[in-house]
């Protein structure tokens, strides 16, 4: 595994360090440890580009490594230098979300902004900024400019569009205009076909074509998917057999609100869908919170799955999980087996994690 440092960070957490609810230590760790638990050799030096010709990765410090296969999951690079440092909505519309909508996600997040007097410009890009000022153009549905906008700041925060990382700039048949990995149904490139990508770094359409360019998000629970097909698929390659595995591209997202939170499922991402939901709630933010201390336990154990669902050991016990320092999650007497546990905790609505 080739890294850029060996500092793992949880980024859905980075609002919370921006505002000091979280500390840097909170939400990162030293994860070559992990990683050489399970066998594997970390090198924690940045990758400088990638020679599929020659099987072989280049790093910035000279010396290189060869592969059999390779699996690219490099997340994006942040293009600062394309957008200029402010925070303008390129969706047509609140709760478009890259996604054309999802239930009612327009009017529950219109609702949200309205309640704490935040105004919005949709369908805008920005166009320059200056001194505590923003300038913006709104366009409509043909893309033609109907009004422009001098939003002015004393503090912006800003989030870049996306790009592809530079280590596979100029690689023709591996990566698409925009710098991103092409894949074919099973995260192959097709290419270089020893070559799987999974992540933010991967090549997808958008859900629908918008004046403003807006991209289809990637979760964390496609990610998972997509990194789980890659991993049948190399076990299928090397016994010799068909690849076969696809990942299923389901969207799940929470996203915390200050003092509520936001989610959304989307089943499968791209239209047509079984499942369309969203919802708010304190209990959403909760459940944030709670998931954040889920991945970082699991980082720091190495473990894909670092909840056990395991008898618990003592008769009538009572396990907890930390949840922004309240124990709220009960689990059921000790001998139920897993299956058990899961359904009858569905059944009573209450979570079964075992730590």
């Amino acid at each position: 595994m080739v890294g850029e440092g060996s500092m793992f960070n949880f980024t859905p957490s980075n609002p919370w360090l921006a505002v000091g609810w979280r500390k840097p230590d909170d939400i990162r760790l030293d994860v070559t440890k992990p990683i050489e638990s399970r066998d594997m050799r970390f090198v924690p030096t940045a990758a400088s580009k990638v020679v599929p010709e020659a099987n072989r990765i280049d790093l910035v410090d000279g010396t290189s490594l060869d592969y059999d296969y390779l699996v690219i999951a490099t997340g994006p690079r942040l293009a600062f230098e394309r957008v200029p440092m402010t925070f303008v909505t390129s969706e047509p519309y609140i709760g478009h979300m890259g996604l054309g909508g999802i239930g009612d996600s327009k009017g529950l997040l219109e609702s949200e902004l309205r309640q704490r007097h935040i105004k919005w410009v949709s369908n805008a890009r920005v166009t320059s900024v200056e001194a505590g000022k923003v300038n913006a153009e709104q366009l409509n549905e043909q893309g033609e400019v109907i009004q422009t906008h001098e939003i002015p700041f004393a503090y912006s925060m800003f989030i870049p569009s996306f790009a592809g990382v530079d280590t596979v700039q100029g690689i023709e048949g591996l990566i698409n205009p925009g710098g991103f990995i092409l894949i074919d149904e099973h995260q192959r490139n097709p290419t270089y076909t020893n070559i799987f990508s999974a992540g933010v770094c991967v090549a997808i359409p958008p859900v629908e074509v918008t004046p403003v360019p807006t991209g289809a998000p990637k979760t964390g629970l496609m990610i998972e998917s997509m990194v789980t097909a890659i991993a049948h698929n190399l076990r299928d390659e090397l016994a010799g057999k068909p690849v076969k595995a696809r990942a299923t591209w389901n969207a799940m997202c929470l996203a915390d609100m200050g003092d509520n939170g936001f989610a959304f499922i989307a089943l499968p991402q791209i239209p047509p869908r079984n499942v369309t939901k969203s919802m708010t709630g304190k209990w959403l933010q909760l459940a944030k919170v709670a998931y954040e201390k889920y991945f970082m336990r699991k980082m720091r154990k190495g473990k894909a799955d670092p909840l056990s669902f395991a008898p618990v050991a003592a008769a009538d016990a009572v396990c907890w999980a930390e949840l922004a320092a309240v124990p709220v999650y009960r689990l059921l007497p000790a001998g139920d087996d897993a299956a058990q546990v899961r359904q009858t905790a569905h059944r009573a609505g209450f979570c079964y994690f075992v730590l």
